[in-house]
């Protein structure tokens, strides 16, 4: 008998229904545990058939058992049995899970839309404060100069007379007049601004290209603006300061005598203001305001004082030529 007639005459007996007393050849000792089969079942060169002479075939003695199902072809050979391929292990057998795909900074798909929306929640919540709170340029327009006297709380000890004396005009080399500027400031912001300082520097126009520093000024306390406010006036207090050891003294001694006198024409005013506001100066910015404007000479408040700006500068003039 050949091993196809072997096969067929085991596997007959089989569907039959024949049973016998032992447990088969070929079980499982637990549940999911690897299936055991005796080597002397199966052929000494070939482990995947049974022998013709083996019980492998006969049926198990259950009754209830499907003789539609087939038990699987393969075994653990012992280490004697003479095989060519390695045994197959338990392990090739376990189905892994799937694993899940990462699709963006190692976040699944649906993980990366939550990333994304709440990517742009904050990125519209940085728009929305920072359009609010951006810091705008004030609007700054100038309004009128005044000499500045001690009412004015300017910090000056002395008075304009005793500052403007010809004896200290003559010891100094040059002629200071403390002058109160005042500017009227609109504020563009969403926010209150105070500032805790602002200085300005100034120069004249002697032409068209040259300039003449007359001075710096600063304010002398702390200025708040309303949120979206207009019209807030400020006055700055400046030294207009004509030192006859600058270079073109002469010229803008000329240009301010004839400024001062009755009728005269008005002074080209070049002033640049840095502002020091409480709410950004810790990021290191101090925005800046440029603007030349033309200012009368506050002759009519110098007379009232005694004070005639022509004379000292001619005692300069005099002295210097």
């Amino acid at each position: 008998m050949n091993r196809n007639q072997s096969f067929q005459s085991g596997f007959s007996d089989f569907r039959q229904g024949s049973t016998f007393a032992q447990d088969p050849p070929h079980k499982r000792d637990v549940l999911h545990s690897p299936i055991v089969s005796s080597s002397q079942n199966f052929q000494q060169n070939n482990p995947y058939y049974p022998s013709s002479n083996s019980n492998f075939y006969k049926q198990s003695p259950y009754q209830n058992m499907n003789n539609n199902a087939h038990f699987p072809s393969q075994h653990y050979a012992s280490a004697a049995s003479n095989l060519n391929d390695a045994p197959v292990t338990p392990t090739q057998y376990i189905e892994k899970a799937p694993r899940k795909r990462k699709v963006c900074l190692c976040f699944t798909k649906k993980g990366c839309y939550i990333f994304l929306f709440c990517l742009l929640i904050l990125a519209g919540a940085l728009a929305v404060t920072g359009y609010f709170l951006w810091p705008r340029i004030p609007n700054a327009e100038f309004e009128s100069v005044s000499v500045a006297t001690s009412s004015d709380q300017s910090g000056n000890s002395s008075n304009v007379q005793d500052i403007l004396q010809a004896t200290k005009v003559q010891s100094s080399g040059a002629v200071t007049v403390p002058l109160a500027l005042k500017i009227r400031l609109d504020n563009p912001n969403y926010i209150r601004w105070t500032f805790s300082n602002i200085t300005v520097t100034g120069n004249i126009q002697l032409d068209s290209q040259t300039t003449f520093d007359v001075g710096n000024g600063t304010i002398y306390q702390h200025f708040s603006m309303p949120k979206r406010s207009v019209n807030n006036d400020v006055i700055i207090y400046f030294n207009f300061v004509l030192d006859s050891k600058s270079q073109n003294f002469l010229r803008a001694a000329s240009v301010v005598q004839t400024s001062c006198t009755t009728g005269g024409p008005p002074l080209r005013f070049n002033y640049k203001a840095k502002i020091f506001i409480d709410a950004i100066k810790w990021l290191g910015i101090k925005p800046t305001i440029s603007n030349t404007v033309s200012i009368n000479c506050p002759t009519a408040d110098l007379a009232k004082l005694g004070v005639q700006i022509s004379d000292l500068l001619a005692t300069l003039t005099g002295k210097q030529s």
